[in-house]
């Protein structure tokens, strides 16, 4: 590693050394007048000096820009003489400092064009994705200047292009500084680090999160046609585990690259084959004779075709479900009676709410710890061991409800109760290969919450969790639906989604 030595701890003889390598967390300067703010978190500033004031990318989480002065200061710099900050894509941890920095500097702030909206509304969601939401105003962010790929920013004789990288968001942009015969790259999550690579994760999201598969191949096509920069600045160095060099060769630079877009690849081909089935309210086909109908009241509604029969799984909303059925089915065009049979998928009132409305003759599959109940209320109930040896879909009662199961079109569909639950996403070292579980927030807080106040919950959810592992389904149609899941499922990810569900229930049971 090369010797890094602080501006205070500079004396006039010989010539300044930089660093080339590091964890991440840390302010550092890394080229002659390029500094790295990397211990604010989660993601990193960057200034560059120029003889008439600074260029800041990004302009970190907090929007009172507190730790970008702090970070300044101590490298000699001042946030009231920041002339731009260039928005490397629109998520809070990356602008949500940068109306504070318009106020006290008179700063002009960028962004790429096809996020300027977003920041200006602001659409929070797209902000936040899925992601912990930290306090914000809801101030609009102000954009005074809208980018397009080539467009140039110059200032005291340093001139930064933008170049356009859509994919993780529509309007993601990379910052590329040539100065003192070297190029360097500002990157945002475009490569989040140099570890995790491409922040891949937003094109397996649904559109309101604004990832976008295709153009995010396209855009790492572009980088790796353009080879490695002489320095890469990614958005969140602190992800960086070991010792790396910002200093990349083509090997590396494609290592890092190469199998990030072999993931988006497929995830481009799944779409086109399977769907991009998104559980996110809008009502759809899944399958031949399985639709998603929405969710009403938090609890999704799909309909089933079983040869001439039509049921329906989950019955939410009180007087309002019999409605919510026939605009559904309405918008989808399916022209049918009301469904002779309800499949509950959970003995919660919120999952059976909408029965009241439904004539009494309609046939309710109902998990055995309610059937009596339903019973004494006139309702026409069977459980599931009434029904498995006649019903198409395979019933399976477990300590937290009912599970079905069946086979269409060469695919195993998994419908089941709240559990398990969407709570992680899984990143991959894309040096290493070797993957890492990132929770989901509020999702995983919410779970432990509720695995940690209601007597009994965790071991009946650890069982019911246990026995779900037997299935290995290509469609999984949850009955609360988190973060507008896809229900499509490949490789190993229904035995991550295991891993994920159990790792919280340890974690409670170790409270105890």
């Amino acid at each position: 590693m090369e010797t890094l030595v602080r501006r205070d701890a500079q004396s006039g003889a010989g010539p300044r050394q930089y660093a080339t390598q590091w964890l991440g967390g840390k302010t550092l300067t890394v080229a002659p007048g390029v500094h790295v703010l990397g211990e604010l978190s989660p993601s990193a500033v960057y200034a560059i000096e120029t003889s008439d004031g600074i260029i800041l990318i990004d302009s970190g989480s907090d929007e009172l820009a507190r730790g970008v002065r702090e970070s300044l200061l101590s490298v000699g710099l001042r946030l009231e003489d920041v002339r731009y900050v260039l928005i490397t894509h629109a998520h809070y941890d990356h602008v949500f400092g940068a109306n504070r920095i318009r106020t006290l500097s008179g700063a002009v702030v960028a962004a790429g064009k096809d996020d300027c909206q977003v920041l200006r509304t602001p659409d929070l969601p797209a902000l936040y994705s899925v992601f912990p939401i930290i306090p914000y105003s809801g101030a609009p962010i102000e954009v005074d200047r809208e980018l397009v790929d080539g467009d140039r920013i110059d200032l005291g004789g340093v001139t930064v292009e933008a170049i356009a990288a859509p994919g993780h968001t529509p309007g993601s942009t990379c910052y590329l500084l040539t100065r003192d015969s070297q190029t360097i790259l500002f990157c945002g999550d475009v490569i989040s680090s140099i570890d995790f690579g491409p922040a891949t994760y937003s094109a397996e999201l649904a559109p309101k999160y604004r990832g976008d598969a295709g153009a995010f191949v396209a855009t790492i096509d572009r980088l790796l046609e353009m080879g490695p920069p002489d320095l890469l600045l990614t958005g969140h160095p602190r992800q960086q585990k070991q010792l790396q060099s910002i200093r990349l060769d083509p090997a590396t630079w494609q290592g890092m690259l190469g199998p990030a877009r072999d993931e988006l690849q497929s995830i481009v081909e799944r779409h086109a084959r399977d769907g991009a089935d998104f559980l996110d309210g809008h009502p759809k086909p899944i399958e031949p004779g399985l639709y998603y109908l929405g969710d009403l009241d938090g609890i999704a509604v799909y309909g089933i075709f079983d040869q001439e029969n039509f049921m329906v799984v989950n019955a939410p909303g009180g007087d309002a479900y019999e409605a919510f059925l026939s605009a559904r089915l309405e918008s989808l065009g399916l022209k049918t009676d009301l469904p002779a049979m309800i499949l509950l998928t959970s003995d919660r009132p919120d999952h059976r709410s909408g029965l009241e409305s439904m004539p009494a003759n309609t046939v309710v599959v109902a998990p055995a710890s309610i059937a009596a109940t339903l019973r004494n209320e006139g309702m026409d109930v069977r459980t599931p061991a009434d029904v498995s040896a006649t019903l198409q879909l395979k019933p399976m009662e477990t300590p937290l409800g009912v599970s079905y199961s069946y086979s269409a079109n060469g695919r195993e569909i998994l419908l089941t109760p709240d559990v398990p639950r969407n709570v992680s996403l899984v990143w991959t070292n894309r040096l290493s290969g070797r993957k890492t579980m990132g929770d989901l927030q509020p999702q995983m807080e919410d779970l432990m919450g509720e695995l940690a106040e209601a007597e009994g919950r965790l071991t009946a959810y650890r069982k019911t969790l246990l026995r779900m592992e037997q299935f290995q389904p290509d469609v999984w149609l949850p009955s609360r639906p988190l973060t507008d899941q896809n229900a499509n499922l490949y490789d190993d990810e229904w035995d991550e989604i295991i891993e994920n569900n159990l790792r919280p229930a340890d974690a409670v049971e170790r409270r105890f």
